[in-house]
């Protein structure tokens, strides 16, 4: 039998839920933007190179795992890799930001007579991520594609979201270039 006073303590419960399941569910809540400059015909470029590289010191496991990530997408697309920074079309450069946020969650524990709850606290890598394209020849910037809000952790092993997160930032370039 329900009670009354049951109802907005499984309310609470429910959007307590909701939030946790959000805050620690990675790329669900990741928010992913490009720009583009407009006058730039993308169907030019063919080959890159490495530029500046962007990483905090205590997650330098995602210098690599960003690295390779953009390389197979840009593989995925016909890019290649230039033989010297001379001969390369376009310079990759990127740089990351983690911010390390705090979360609990209430873990049910039954007795004999009622249930209570218990605070399960969790800390996790709030990750953004910046890819930015420019223009060898002309040292411009040309394409930037970005990502806030998806969860990295060097523990977990969890490289296949930053794999994710920067294949759905790829997904835009090049723009107004067919396969």
């Amino acid at each position: 039998m329900s009670h009354a006073c049951d109802r907005p303590r499984r309310r609470s419960l429910s959007a307590a839920a909701c939030i946790l399941l959000l805050a620690f569910s990675g790329c669900l809540s990741v928010s992913i933007k490009s720009s583009f400059d407009k006058d730039t015909d993308f169907s030019q470029f063919r080959t890159y190179s490495w530029g500046k590289v962007s990483v905090p010191k205590d997650a330098l496991y995602l210098e690599d795992w960003v690295r390779d990530a953009v390389e197979d997408e840009l593989q995925k697309k016909g890019f290649h890799s230039a033989s010297s920074d001379e001969n390369a079309d376009l310079l990759v450069n990127f740089g990351t930001s983690v911010n390390k946020r705090f979360g609990a969650t209430s873990i049910p524990n039954k007795g004999p007579f009622r249930t209570n709850y218990e605070d399960e606290k969790k800390t996790y890598n709030e990750t953004s991520l910046v890819i930015d394209f420019t223009d060898a020849k002309r040292e411009k910037l040309v394409w930037r594609g970005w990502a806030d809000g998806f969860v990295s952790d060097e523990n977990d092993r969890k490289d296949y979201t930053v794999v994710e997160v920067v294949s759905r930032i790829l997904d835009t370039f090049p723009p107004g270039v067919d396969g």
